[in-house]
């Protein structure tokens, strides 16, 4: 609940502050809009995770935690505006919220990966 209420006020944050793009990918579907912040993700993002998981691990304070979830919520909203052609009413639905879903499993997975891949 908690994690929900922080990506819809990132999402509106984040359409108020972003254009929307012209140059959207299909996007029809929770896991097409997913695999379009995939293709759009970077170093960037994968930045703002790392820095969730250490405050999340390290029992970091729950405002410092819950600051970077909301970080993190804003930049997938930004992604899905400015690269996806997502509107402003389409983040507060349920295809957002999967797609959300499906891309924070995905990067999470990556900058674990690529962790481990550096000790072996």
């Amino acid at each position: 609940m908690l994690k929900s209420s922080f990506i819809a006020l990132a999402a509106a944050g984040a359409v108020l502050l972003s254009p929307l793009s012209a140059q959207a990918q299909n996007t029809t579907t929770a896991a097409g809009l997913a695999q379009c912040m995939i293709n759009n993700s970077g170093a960037d993002e994968e930045a703002i995770v790392k820095d969730f998981m250490v405050k999340a691990l390290t029992d970091a304070p729950a405002s410092e935690i819950q600051a970077a979830l909301l970080q993190l919520g804003m930049k997938m909203a930004t992604m899905a505006t400015t690269n996806c052609g997502v509107t402003m009413s389409e983040l507060g639905g349920s295809k957002f919220e999967e797609a959300g879903g499906i891309y924070g499993e995905w990067i999470g997975e990556k900058v674990m990966n690529d962790a481990m891949a550096k000790i072996q």
